[in-house]
């Protein structure tokens, strides 16, 4: 008998989407599904595209940023094919302050190409910001514990791949936060930060030319032509400067972020850093 084959579809910049993508495969196939992950940065999610067929299931992932998925993980959902029936699952990964509308809106855009929805799930990161911060936002994290919540959730969805009729959700099943957080999320998203903070600064009489600021970017969205390019590309993931030996590379916002972060921690929604 053919192993269905479940998809796992993600965006990673600081591994903590990747991680939990891991898991998630890992506990699939040990109950007996195919697992295939497939990095949107580096692929496009083509061959999951081109991969998908009737009984298979497809996980999406992201990280929040601004209270949203990433534009490249929508993006990525707007291609697929329409009208398959396949189950789908979004899962998101969220620096301890919130988890945003990113599962609703990703369950929204799944089902209006077609996909039904199985579940979906949202997983304490460590902050993509935390090098910068003396205090980091939740160290650690996905730690074992988190790693048995997602297995518990993948063997919840194996079982609902394995039923003939298996219980649909709609997207209003993960539009679970208090009116106030939608209202910041309708303000805010990554192409208004881009607009509203300041650009990456660069001190080209400390830039050593090493091209680590390059490898490090998961967007493509820098180059070393002498010195650091930065294109429209960037995701503001702050990987560049967090790998610059020589810290050419400087953020204005960064000395301030933290505290603003911290809180909006304090008054919003302390309750989701519990999985």
């Amino acid at each position: 008998m053919t192993k269905k084959t479940v998809f796992i579809a993600f965006v990673s910049p600081s591994g903590a989407t990747r991680k939990s993508a891991d898991i998630l495969a890992g506990e699939l196939e040990t109950a007996g599904f195919a697992a295939r992950l497939a990095d949107l940065m580096i692929s496009g999610g083509r061959e999951v595209r081109e991969g998908l067929s009737p009984g298979d299931v497809l996980f999406v992932g992201s990280p929040v940023y601004a209270n949203h998925a990433l534009p490249a993980v929508m993006d990525f959902i707007e291609r697929l094919p329409n009208d398959s029936g396949i189950l789908s699952v979004p899962f998101v990964t969220y620096g301890a302050v919130t988890s945003g509308v990113s599962l609703y809106e990703m369950a929204q855009a799944l089902v209006g190409r077609g996909f039904r929805l199985a579940g979906g799930i949202k997983i304490v990161a460590r902050h993509s910001l935390s090098p910068f911060f003396k205090k980091p936002l939740a160290p650690g994290r996905p730690n074992e514990y988190d790693a048995k919540i997602i297995q518990s959730f993948a063997r919840a969805v194996a079982e609902k791949a394995r039923q003939e009729n298996p219980e649909i959700l709609s997207p209003a099943d993960l539009d679970y936060q208090p009116e106030i957080i939608k209202i910041a999320a309708s303000k805010t998203s990554l192409s208004f930060l881009k607009t509203a903070l300041p650009a990456i600064a660069l001190n080209e009489a400390a830039c050593i030319q090493c091209g680590q600021c390059e490898d490090a970017c998961p967007a493509a969205a820098l180059t070393l032509q002498d010195y650091p390019v930065i294109s429209d590309r960037c995701i503001l993931c702050m990987n560049c400067i967090a790998a610059c030996p020589s810290q050419a590379l400087t953020h204005p916002a960064l000395s301030t972020l933290y505290y603003s972060l911290e809180s909006i921690l304090c008054c919003l929604e302390m309750s989701e850093q519990r999985p």
